[in-house]
């Protein structure tokens, strides 16, 4: 466990190798150390194993901020592993809700179906990323008989903004009924508690199952899933 500036100065034989001898020492051990390398011992994309923390760490290209590529600590290590699943879900028989025309509406999100590592909290239907970093999102929202409708993926709270906007969905009020999607894809980077909505705006009210008609089968009613997998702190 070492750090070192890489540069060897000038000094008796013996000196000198001993100076090369930590230098390979401290890039075999991935300049492992309980504190982050600073000063001299910076470099862009250098690796640092945090002793304190059991992270892999890597320099970015800007040489400006630590990014961790492997997590001793959780469940799935590889930070592309990491992932949220969190979905609407209604007893047997219970349609999605209403869809109001108009601004856009906040889509119900009550339940945490996968979240190994503690990255979000849910509450009245808000997401809470707990710890923030950088996100890769695939988030169906289901609506019915509304006419045009488009969801989006929105910060709220201080720093508002949308985050991403999803693809454009329809589907027809009168005539042949479907139940379709709007879809939101991409990625997005939020602060340590950051507060997170789904939201949806649609043409046509649709009263008790605009955003998704129940099956009746065994078991829950789902509608809309996101998914998410976190690819990198800030």
């Amino acid at each position: 466990m070492s750090l070192h500036d890489m540069v060897i100065a000038n000094a008796d034989g013996a000196t000198v190798r001993a100076d090369i001898n930590n230098a390979f020492a401290a890039i075999v051990s991935n300049f492992s150390s309980a504190t982050a390398p600073a000063g001299a011992n910076l470099f862009a994309l250098m690796w640092w194993y945090d002793t304190a923390n059991n992270k892999l760490m890597q320099r970015n290209e800007a040489n400006t901020a630590w990014l961790t590529r492997y997590d001793d600590n959780a469940t799935y290590p590889y930070y592309p592993l990491k992932y949220i699943k969190l979905s609407h879900a209604e007893s047997s028989t219970t349609n999605g809700g209403t869809a109001t025309s108009g601004s856009y509406q906040t889509r119900v999100i009550n339940t945490e179906d996968n979240d190994a590592d503690a990255e979000v909290t849910i509450s009245s239907n808000v997401i809470t990323f707990t710890n923030g970093g950088t996100f890769r999102c695939n988030i169906l929202t289901p609506c019915y008989r509304v006419n045009d409708f488009r969801s989006r993926l929105r910060q709220t709270g201080a720093g508002a903004t949308t985050l991403l906007v999803g693809t454009n969905g329809y589907n027809n009020t009168a005539g042949s009924y479907a139940q379709t999607f709007s879809v939101i894809v991409g990625e997005f980077t939020v602060p340590a508690a950051a507060t997170v909505e789904i939201q949806t705006q649609v043409d046509t009210t649709k009263a008790t199952d605009g955003y998704g008609v129940a099956s009746g089968f065994t078991g829950s009613e789902i509608y809309t899933v996101a998914e998410f997998w976190k690819v990198a702190d800030v």
